[in-house]
């Protein structure tokens, strides 16, 4: 029921606001049941956005739909749901 949000890519340049978007961007797309993957190349940004917005995500009652990591981490825990990488 959501398919026209599946995978979809915005660019957002320096100063723009990239942290405060991605936070509230991830909670109406939570609230709306989805889960959202916020995957950034560093673990220091990530664990910082995730950090700054933990109680707003606890307070909305959407921590478990949001998960913030780096893209290796991301990767390797999606490998690890889905099992064998050979069989996927």
């Amino acid at each position: 029921e959501y398919r026209i949000l599946k995978n979809k890519f915005v660019q957002v340049l320096t100063g723009e606001g990239k942290s405060i978007i991605l936070g509230v961007t991830a909670i109406i797309l939570a609230m709306m049941g989805c889960d959202v993957e916020c995957v950034c190349y560093s673990e220091y940004l990530s664990s910082r956005d995730c950090n700054a917005f933990r109680e707003m995500f606890d307070d909305f009652g959407v921590e478990s739909y949001i998960h913030y990591d780096t893209i290796d981490g991301t990767c390797e825990r999606i490998i690890d749901e889905e099992g064998n990488l050979r069989d996927l």
